[in-house]
């Protein structure tokens, strides 16, 4: 496949797009632009712009106290079928 190169402009484009757009995801706005998502973080991380979380307050979620792995294992399936 051939590599594709893309404006400067494009590219400013593309990040103030993901910056301005609130609850924006790498994901949906590389898909809105016909681009790879994995472009768009390099992008993003060069222009010095933090990547949200996809789910906000993902990273602060601790599993239960004395959760068992069956009890662990169907609260993740339960959040991945989310």
């Amino acid at each position: 496949m051939a590599r594709k190169t893309y404006s400067d402009e494009f590219r400013r484009d593309a990040v103030e797009l993901y910056r301005s757009t609130p609850g924006a995801t790498v994901v949906g706005i590389a898909g809105d632009l016909g681009i790879m998502d994995a472009t768009l973080s390099t992008w993003l991380k060069a222009a010095g712009v933090p990547v949200r979380s996809r789910h906000p307050g993902d990273d602060d979620e601790s599993p239960p106290a004395g959760e068992t792995p069956v009890q662990e294992l169907a609260r993740l399936r339960a959040r991945v079928t989310e």
